[in-house]
């Protein structure tokens, strides 16, 4: 037999092993959760006519998001905001004078 077809089959009989341990565990927590349903039930059916769920999950509040774009805008470049901010970055406008756009 190939190599492959084989660890192909025993990974398929790992995960059927695997899913049918899990059921049996599943299948054994409720009844050790909660013992002597079946001696409590008629009496309950008796009382109360209407299904109530165990637990009631209330959906949880949508969220909100706002979105804001803030953007700088250009700084005109004039002796004054040279002054204040400094020479350019760019190669040529350090080598420029102020314009003032």
């Amino acid at each position: 037999m190939k190599i492959l077809a084989t660890i192909s089959m025993v990974a398929a009989v790992g995960a059927m092993a695997g899913a049918a341990a899990a059921q049996a565990v599943a299948q054994a927590e409720p009844s050790q959760a909660a013992p002597d349903t079946a001696a409590t039930a008629p009496a309950a059916a008796a009382r109360d006519t209407t299904a109530v769920p165990d637990q009631v999950q209330t959906p949880a509040p949508a969220a909100t998001v706002v979105a804001s774009t803030m953007t700088n805008g250009p700084i005109p470049d004039t002796p004054a905001n040279r002054a204040k901010y400094g020479a350019p970055m760019s190669h040529a406008g350090k080598r420029s004078a102020p314009s003032g756009n």
